[in-house]
């Protein structure tokens, strides 16, 4: 049986007997199942125990092992959620997720296709009610969030697609080049985006693509017709192969389209450079060195002279002193923060309204100071004015600050997983990831990067 939020239980014995029976439990402190937020329990005709749950999609339990292991990545699963699993006569499960309706072949030799249902195929939502699904007299029935869906299965063609996937665009820093085999990336070219498309005719939008980057990461990343590109920023120079597959209509997968991609290094880290570090690291020490001596020379000179006047030192004192406090209140202004401020209820109520009304359209990049001034019902003048004089900044540098702390709430909370900073910067309504990067590390002394290795 399933639990809100405890995992799994197998409760075994004989229930004429109570005091018998014995439970064992799988969850994730024992590692026996990925979440501890379980939806759904299914029991396939070939005796396979299915488990759906929130978060880590659908879930297979292997008897050798005797642990829940997570099948969602791996067959490309649509979003994390499964709330709903049913078996067909014809070897597929039909499983209800939070992005659609799937149909997914278990057994045969077409285990692992894929075909997903969606608001485009006529679904009245893509979100799936937790346990809301049966089958009678061979119709399936499935709740959906605005209503129910009803079909009978049909047997699927064994044919083989002769689909292919191709790369259809490359753009490096924002400019399209031409698409071959070898993708030479200069030194000077910080971020670069493939954008790719299955070559089949028609339903375009069940079409799905899987993708990564040899070289730099093992883990295929899934994605949407309505999102057909990859994008990578800030690459170590060296050589790279991105692997792209992708469905058809039919949910049959294409042969692994591969292409080569060199990332040139920039003339600083290359074996002339390192030499000339070496030579002028050398100088700079002999320059340090002869300064430091110097200076010694003029300290004792100055000594010198104070013993015989005796009023050197106090002016010298007296400047340092100056200079250290002069320090001190520096720190004290950068150390200020805004919250340190006596706001009016007006004030905080006008910050809380700006702030909200920022958090609400935090993934779209259209969103700047003209809607932010419609949507307070205020003027330009009047909102850069307010804005300046209770936060210092103007109304552009106001929603960027909200997007960015955004940011860094949003790789807290995904700490440990593998989040893409390129994702991360279109969560948060930036369409350059190289342009989120620049702001995040001007804002807090570090790449998106490597705050997130800090956070792990």
């Amino acid at each position: 049986m399933t639990t809100q939020s405890s995992g799994v239980l197998h409760l075994s014995g004989n229930i004429d007997t109570p005091e018998q029976i014995s439970c064992q439990v799988y969850d994730t402190e024992n590692h026996c199942l990925p979440v501890n937020t379980p939806i759904c329990l299914f029991l396939s005709d070939d005796n396979t125990l299915w488990l759906g749950t929130e978060g880590g999609g659908l879930c297979c339990l292997n008897r050798d092992s005797n642990r829940f292991v997570s099948m969602h990545q791996e067959w490309h699963l649509p979003g994390d959620m499964v709330s709903s699993i049913e078996q067909d006569d014809y070897g597929c499960l039909w499983i209800g997720t939070n992005q659609g309706l799937a149909q997914l072949t278990v057994k045969g030799a077409q285990q692992g296709k894929l075909r997903v249902y969606t608001t485009a195929d006529g679904l009245p939502d893509n979100f799936f009610e937790p346990r809301v699904s049966c089958q009678y007299e061979g119709e399936f029935h499935f709740g959906t969030s605005n209503g129910l869906v009803s079909f009978r299965p049909k047997a699927e063609s064994n044919a083989l697609s002769k689909h292919q996937v191709v790369v259809t665009n490359v753009l490096i820093d924002g400019e399209p080049t031409s698409v071959d085999t070898v993708l030479t990336i200069p030194a000077s070219g910080r971020s670069f985006r493939i954008v790719f498309a299955s070559i089949t005719f028609s339903n375009q939008h069940q079409c799905s693509y899987t993708y990564r980057l040899k070289g730099f990461e093992e883990k295929w990343y899934n994605a949407t017709a309505d999102h057909r590109m990859a994008t990578y920023s800030n690459l170590p120079p060296g050589r790279y192969t991105f692997e792209l597959k992708a469905t058809d209509d039919l949910g049959n997968w294409s042969d692994v389209r591969t292409m080569a991609i060199v990332v040139e290094p920039p003339f600083w880290s290359t074996g002339w450079a390192y030499l000339i570090y070496i030579i002028g690291g050398i100088l700079l020490l002999y320059l340090i060195v002869r300064e430091v001596r110097s200076h010694m020379m003029t300290r004792n000179s100055l000594q010198f002279q104070v013993d015989n006047e005796g009023k050197t030192q106090v002016v010298v004192a007296h400047d340092e002193e100056k200079n250290r406090e002069q320090t001190l209140e520096e720190k004290k202004q950068l150390a200020f923060e805004i919250q340190d401020l006596n706001y009016t209820d007006a004030d905080e109520q006008f910050l809380r309204n700006a702030i909200s009304c920022v958090n609400s359209h935090l993934s779209d990049s259209d969103f700047g100071v003209p809607q932010l001034v419609e949507e307070l019902a205020t003027s330009r003048t009047t909102l850069f004015k307010r804005l300046k004089s209770l936060t210092g900044m103007n109304a552009s540098a106001f929603i960027n600050d909200i997007r960015l702390k955004a940011a860094c709430r949003m790789m807290d909370e995904h700490s440990g997983s593998n989040l893409r900073i390129s994702d991360l910067a279109y969560q948060v309504g930036f369409n350059d990831p190289k342009y989120f990067s620049q702001l995040f590390r001007k804002k807090f002394g570090l790449l998106p990067t490597e705050y997130a290795e800090r956070r792990q």
